[in-house]
């Protein structure tokens, strides 16, 4: 009995042992297949900034009227520049929650964007937003973050701040999608 025990003992480290390996081997290659995409996106679009503008001025925010711009594109994070406009406030004159949430939707989907594929595309399939305080400013900063990106879902975070007329920005919205 005590021979079959040690078999036994030696099949489960052996089990152990490569379940291990496997595991580690899973991580590194989720993380050269993300490099690769970086890779790739750099070399079919090597300007990033200037593809990821060109899918602004079709979107929503464009299509509205809104003169958002992008203001900032790095790998997994993007920001959204918008200036204050009359038009697009709600009945206490505060810039339209619609208004910041698609800035914010856009921010984080074109940041889950600039890590993957050129050839890919990306949908919103969940978020959940707070809005922290009245959207009042004269312009208004969208920021898209990857939290982690996945093989097919995406986690991403967004923030909205405010500047006021002196440059001093406060959150007004937070996105986690």
């Amino acid at each position: 009995m005590e021979a079959g025990s040690k078999q036994a003992s030696a099949a489960d480290n052996v089990e152990s042992a490569i379940r291990t390996r496997v595991q580690r081997a899973t991580v590194q290659l989720r993380d050269n297949v993300v490099l690769y995409r970086r890779i790739q996106h750099s070399l079919v679009a090597p300007d990033l900034k200037d593809y990821l503008s060109d899918l602004l001025n079709f979107s929503a925010i464009r299509t509205a009227g809104a003169q958002a711009e992008l203001h900032r594109v790095a790998p997994g994070e993007v920001d959204i520049l918008l200036p204050f406009r009359a038009d697009l406030v709600q009945q206490h004159g505060y810039l339209h929650a619609g208004v910041t949430t698609a800035i914010a939707d856009s921010a984080c989907g074109y940041a889950a964007l600039s890590l993957m594929a050129a050839d890919a595309a990306v949908l919103s399939v969940e978020y959940k937003v707070n809005m922290l305080a009245p959207a009042q400013g004269t312009r208004f900063l969208a920021q898209g973050r990857v939290i982690k990106s996945g093989r097919t879902i995406t986690v991403v975070r967004g923030d909205v701040l405010a500047f006021d007329a002196q440059g001093d920005a406060r959150p007004v919205l937070a996105m986690l999608g």
